[in-house]
């Protein structure tokens, strides 16, 4: 298997150990490649042990005036990544703050199946990318049916999917997965770097004026003058004014899915026709004009179309292949349909759905489990930013 990396890694323990500030360093050089500029980051963590040795390395990218963010997760293997981003044509030329923080976590595959015989020893299951590649495992699952893989690095993004031995054991399966990298976690070490992107001039240097306002800014110490410095910053509303599916948006989702002025988007929350549906397929069908159900000439499988053209399929935020059949109407936090497309991974034009599940504390009290889940893996060394 080429492209769907997986390593498994027993490696059990949690570690809060903060290392001394100073452990972690980066160097950052631009380059210009025919097409695009190219952003190279060689970072290490000098000072790494037992527990940080095999590490989650996160980046994010903040444009210092209008406060767009891109975030990318990396291995860090003993101390040392080198990303590398290659710039797209997309990306606003400025100044850029760079966040790097280690946590001392890999991904991981952990939860509990429902509906397993009591005698039941392993769970089967099997991870699949884009390309349809496939890798099949089993894992020992305990008497109250959790189970625990440890450790994984998964170089592609892949949908998780569990199984059983006979038609009545995957009638009766249901299986919940704890979160595969826990989002709220405490760097051991982390550090800022500025960065001027430029295409006209590459080696441009960051603007010191610039980068000083910035950090006044995060510490809340602008004055009003220096505050209409930052008249392309977005406002947005307070925590106590925003919607659940608001909240849910700030936390888990990129700013590459923002719905346009084309967008249309279904609340997974508040839309009780969408929660009490009895498949997705057929909601969609029913709500929006233009989406048709035919029957593909050479396979004779079944296909949604928009207007007679293919349609492009997100899952949290990942590209799959097909249509997410397996993901039910009230596990939805919201879909958001682009019908000029969306530009991420497809071609520009091309129509695209985006379906975004619940979540932590966006889950409801009664949600039962499913038997496939998407995991976005670790980004590749050498990355597209767009």
């Amino acid at each position: 298997m080429k492209n769907l990396l997986i390593y498994f890694i027993p490696f059990f323990l949690l570690h809060q150990n903060i290392l001394a500030q100073d452990s972690l360093s980066v160097k950052l050089s631009i380059a210009k490649a025919p097409k695009n500029l190219v952003l190279i980051q060689e970072v290490q963590l000098h000072n790494y042990d037992t527990y940080t040795k095999m590490a989650t390395l996160h980046i994010e990218a903040e444009h210092i005036y209008t406060g767009t963010k891109y975030n990318f997760k990396y291995a860090l293997l003993e101390g040392y990544c080198k990303p590398v981003l290659i710039v797209g044509n997309n990306i606003l030329n400025g100044q850029y703050a760079f966040t790097y923080k280690v946590q001392a976590d890999f991904l991981k595959i952990s939860g509990k199946a429902d509906g397993m015989a009591k005698s039941k020893k392993q769970l089967a299951y099997y991870l699949t990318n884009n390309k349809r590649e496939m890798v099949m495992n089993t894992v020992p699952i305990n008497a109250d049916g959790t189970f625990n893989v440890g450790k994984i690095v998964i170089a592609d993004n892949v949908i998780l999917g569990f199984y059983g031995d006979n038609k009545k054991e995957r009638r009766k399966l249901s299986v919940f997965i704890n979160d595969p990298l826990p989002a709220n976690y405490y760097p051991v070490d982390s550090l800022t770097k500025f960065v001027n992107i430029n295409t006209a001039n590459p080696n441009a240097a960051p603007d010191s004026a610039a980068i000083k306002l910035f950090i006044r800014k995060k510490n809340g110490k602008l004055t009003k003058d220096e505050l209409a410095t930052y008249e392309q910053i977005k406002v947005t509303a307070t925590k106590k004014g925003k919607t659940k599916l608001q909240l849910y948006i700030e936390q888990y989702v990129s700013s590459a899915f923002d719905g346009g002025a084309d967008a249309l988007t279904f609340d997974g929350f508040t839309d009780e026709d969408l929660k009490s549906a009895t498949n997705l397929l057929d909601f969609l069908l029913n709500r929006v004009n233009g989406f048709t159900n035919e029957v593909n000439a050479d396979t004779g499988d079944k296909v949604l179309l928009y207007r007679r053209s293919n349609i492009a399929y997100f899952l949290d935020g990942i590209q799959v292949e097909e249509f997410p059949w397996f993901v039910n109407p009230w596990e939805v936090a919201f879909i958001r349909i682009y019908k000029n497309g969306l530009g991420v991974n497809t071609i520009l034009g091309t129509p695209a759905i985006a379906f975004f599940t619940k979540r932590g504390n966006f889950l409801d009290a009664d949600t039962r489990g499913r038997i496939a889940f998407p995991i976005k893996g670790y980004n590749p060394i050498e990355t597209m930013w767009q």
